[in-house]
């Protein structure tokens, strides 16, 4: 069985505003999410965004392992 490790949120800059203490800022949207999991077999990731053309899902590979399968 699969154990959520972390969610992390996945955010873009929009724009600036100027703060409250007068230092400009940057304004952030979110746009998806990428999970952590572990189970037996060890951990993975995999992501999610959100768009004009609906949820969008995704896998994360190790570099190495893709460069092998190349």
């Amino acid at each position: 069985m699969s154990k959520l490790v972390k969610k992390e949120n996945m955010v873009i800059s929009i724009g600036t505003y100027t703060g409250s203490d007068g230092q400009e800022k940057k304004q952030y949207k979110t746009v998806g999410e990428l999970v952590t999991m572990t189970n037996d077999r060890g951990s993975f990731q995999f992501f999610q965004t959100w768009g004009p053309t609906g949820v969008q899902k995704g896998n994360i590979y190790a570099q190495e392992e893709r460069k092998n399968k190349q």
